[in-house]
């Protein structure tokens, strides 16, 4: 973390290329070297949060947040035509990415980082409600994805991660800890918490009418033959000598 904190005669950019090949040798703890994540979101610096965000499993729930901040609304234009740049250099084969494309990936990794939902709740406050409202409207297209319609699909290209349904519910239950006053306030908001109501009846009763299903999808996953069901009647026989 003092190698972040000083100006290195080769300058920012070979300090931040020499950075992102230490996260790619999967060396670096974010907690270890604690400015590393602020550094790169000062910088906007987007190739290098990808990396840290896919990599490194340690990374504060402070630093989740204010990664979060920088994407849903503090991103600039040349940060994300940068990072579509490189991507596209090193990956010919994939369809050239779009701002949205860039921004729905980053919120993915954000998502599947490993976090403690106490102190992501405390830290989800720092979002204003706007942010929040952003982010909420976010988790409402992944249920859509994963719900039983399942209509809803968002364009990612090969090799992109996308949160389970229990990752984005989980953030969506945090995010709602977090501002549910707010958004119960601002009438803007009622429509959203409407839909994700609806999501979530239809979500409940789905499982409600799967919970029996619960043993026969183990055999299938273990590839083991179904049981047989014992029969309900029977016969003795007796021999008398």
């Amino acid at each position: 973390s003092k190698g972040v904190q000083q100006e290195t005669k080769a300058g920012k950019g070979d300090l931040d290329d020499a950075i992102l090949a230490l996260v790619k040798f999967g060396v670096v703890s974010a907690r270890g070297h604690p400015d590393l994540v602020p550094h790169a979101v000062s910088q906007g610096n987007l190739v290098l949060l990808e990396a840290l965000l896919s990599r490194v499993k340690d990374i504060p729930e402070e630093d989740l947040v204010s990664v979060l901040k920088l994407v849903l609304t503090h991103c600039k234009k040349q940060s994300m035509d940068k990072f579509i740049t490189i991507w596209a250099a090193a990956a010919p084969e994939v369809p050239v990415l779009d701002h949205d494309a860039v921004r729905r990936h980053l919120l993915d990794l954000i998502m599947l980082v490993p976090k403690d939902h106490f102190l992501l709740v405390q830290h989800l406050r720092n979002l204003s409600l706007k942010e929040a409202e952003r982010l909420l409207k976010y988790c409402q297209s992944l249920l859509k994805m994963h719900g039983v319609a399942a209509d809803t699909k968002l364009p990612k290209p090969k090799g992109f991660r996308s949160p389970s349904l229990s990752c984005v519910v989980d953030w969506s239950n945090a995010l709602l800890d977090a501002h549910f006053s707010a958004l119960v306030l601002s009438p803007e908001c009622h429509p959203l918490l409407k839909e994700l109501k609806v999501l979530a009846k239809a979500e409940t009763s789905l499982a409600r009418e799967t919970v029996n299903m619960d043993g026969l999808l183990q055999q299938i996953i273990q590839k083991k033959a179904l049981p047989i069901r014992p029969k309900k009647t029977y016969v003795i026989d007796t021999i008398v000598l």
